[in-house]
């Protein structure tokens, strides 16, 4: 006999795929608040906020652009590098779940489910190197992918894109494994609350470099609302975040 699993269904949120893509850096060594007490909500949580503690930053992302090789930087995702919100990837303590979630990006023709877990990164909008501008409304969650049900391995034949930020005009990367599913997030903190964005949410996929891991490190000062004029250095690319819609999920 057969099972059927019931999904619950929910308001699609639409992707702006104007909204930049996110070039992942990892920093070495991983620095940050000690702790830093927050509250937060997301579609994924039950009414009401959440508390949660905001420890070490493990990741930095950039505005980037995205295009074919060999193809000219206009057109795609061209000039979005320009966008002032970069992301500063805080470890999140707070108490975890497990769900599906079923979304569609530029990646697929079909749409893509995974099973994730968390959230385990709280992401924070952030000025670098005291350039001011950056969107106070783009928080995210970020959750682990453990189970990829449907994937773009059949649906994207060439996983090769060269990608632009602020730092490098041009690095060719390989699409490779799922890694996070980053939701819209409301916070609190001391005090103070920004309002979740519910129309925008991020897939995050590993990505592999010609460079690998033998990169040149960068050093950026950071300023955010948990921390100000911060130095970090970052090293190599490890993913590239995508603008995404989510169409369901269940738990």
């Amino acid at each position: 006999m057969g099972v059927t699993i019931a999904l619950d269904h929910y308001k699609v949120y639409k992707a702006d795929y104007a909204m930049a893509h996110y070039k992942v850096y990892s920093v070495y060594p991983a620095i940050g608040p000690s702790e830093r007490d927050v509250e937060l909500r997301d579609q994924f949580s039950e009414p009401g906020f959440i508390p949660a503690i905001a420890r070490e930053i493990k990741y930095f992302a950039t505005p980037a652009s995205k295009t074919r090789p060999n193809s000219s930087m206009a057109g795609d995702t061209d000039n979005l590098y320009d966008d002032p919100t970069h992301l500063t990837w805080y470890r999140l303590e707070v108490e975890k779940e497990e769900m599906t979630v079923i979304f569609h990006n530029q990646f697929d023709g079909q749409g893509q489910r995974w099973r994730i877990h968390g959230p385990v990164y709280l992401l924070v909008p952030t000025d670098k190197n005291k350039v001011p501008g950056r969107d106070e409304s783009m928080h995210f969650l970020c959750y682990e992918v453990v189970k990829v049900i449907k994937g773009i391995e059949e649906q994207l034949t060439d996983k090769i894109f060269n990608l632009r930020d602020q730092y490098n005009k041009k690095e060719e990367v390989e699409i490779m494994k799922p890694k996070f599913f980053c939701a819209p997030v409301g916070k609190i903190y001391e005090g103070r609350q920004e309002t979740e964005r519910v129309d925008e949410h991020l897939a995050c996929y590993e990505v592999g470099t010609q460079q690998g891991d033998l990169v040149d490190r960068r050093p950026v000062t950071i300023s955010n609302q948990l921390d100000e004029l911060l130095e970090l250095t970052l090293r190599e690319t490890r993913m590239l975040c995508v603008p995404s819609e989510k169409r369901d999920w269940s738990r």
